[in-house]
This record gives structure tokens, sequence and C-alpha cells, in this order.
């Protein structure tokens, strides 16, 4: 059995010029999730190499954290967890870009994804000064040697859904305001013992 290495590639492509495409926001206080089925896609799964690319655009130099989960809505574990401290915003609104290539080659490490049934996860600790950075594209490819590979195949976005207790919190802070005007009688009770 042959060795391999899960292989990432970032680069830094910032130009005066050219803008990506706008896409989804990557948001600062939650994470963007975009899911991939590549189940349906031909040639059909298990893969044996997976290429991932996503294309951040409106960059400016700001941070960002990249995950990959081996289910769908960013559940499972996150196989690749990527943060990328940026310099902070540079201050030069620039149409920049930031790629990222993810490879995974057919060794366990990899086999969660080789289903075909992943997810990624972006988020931005620092806003932009400019303009929010977006994906700008964010694609997959299998392949099995022999068979070919599956044309690109671009993930859903998935709107991130506050915590089930965050939603419980946000209906009673308000009543709890308005209930707190005029302190309540105690009721005191006696007991006794036997």
């Amino acid at each position: 059995m042959s060795k391999g290495r899960v292989l990432i590639i970032v680069m830094l492509l910032l130009s005066g010029t050219t803008a990506a495409q706008a896409g989804p926001i990557v948001p600062t206080d939650s994470e963007l999730i975009l899911n991939y089925d590549l189940t349906s896609a031909t040639p059909a799964p298990l893969y044996e190499t997976l290429d991932i690319v996503v294309n951040i655009g409106g960059y400016a130099g700001q941070g960002l954290f990249f995950n990959l989960y081996t289910e769908l809505d960013g559940q499972g574990t996150a196989i690749v967890a990527l943060p990328l401290t940026g310099n902070g915003p540079n201050g030069v609104c620039s149409s920049g870009s930031l790629l990222i290539t993810i490879s995974f080659p057919n060794i366990p490490s990899s086999a969660p994804v080789l289903d075909g049934l992943f997810s990624i996860g972006l988020r931005t600790p620092d806003p932009s000064p400019c303009s929010p950075a977006n994906v700008a594209s964010a694609t997959a490819v299998g392949s099995i040697v022999g068979m070919g590979s599956t044309p690109p195949v671009s993930g859903d976005g998935v709107t991130p859904a506050p915590e089930p207790g965050t939603l419980s919190l946000r209906a009673l802070g308000p009543a709890a305001i308005a209930r707190r005007g005029a302190p309540r009688p105690v009721e005191k009770r006696r007991t006794t013992c036997r």
C-alpha cells in the first residue's frame, strides 16, 4: 500500500483589475455551510481522489476559518480545520481572491470524504473595511482511475441556524424584561416536621 498525504494549497491573489464574482457572504458571527453530495454524479463514489477548490472573493487580508466536515450540515468530524490568520484587513480595498485547493488521495484518513458526502464551513473573525469576503466558487471533483472524473460539483449553501437553546433564550429575554416591573409578593409557607 502506498503512502499519501492530503495536499493543501492556499494562494492569495491581489489585483486591482480582476474581481471574483460575488457569491454568498462569509459571515463573522456563524459558519457558512456548503453541503456536497456527489452520490448521483458520474462516476459514483467511492472515489480514489477528491479535489476541492474554494475561491474566496473580496479578500483583503482578514483571517479565515475553513473546516471540512465528514457529514452534511457541518456535522461529523472536522478532518481539515484550517485557520488562516491574515495580517488583518490591510486597509487597501482590492479585488483580491484567496484560492484554497485541497486534494484527498485514497488513504485511510481521507476515507470519510471519499464517499462523496461532506460539508465545508467558512467563517471570518475579521470583517473587511471594504466589501465582505464572499464565496466566488466552491467545487469538488471526485475521480476513479480508469473511469474518469465527475464534473465540478458546487456546494449547496445552508443558512446557519442558531442552536435550539438560543432560540428559547431570545424568546424569553423580552418577556423577562417586561415582567421585571413590579415585584411580586413572596408567599411564605409554614412547614412542620413530625
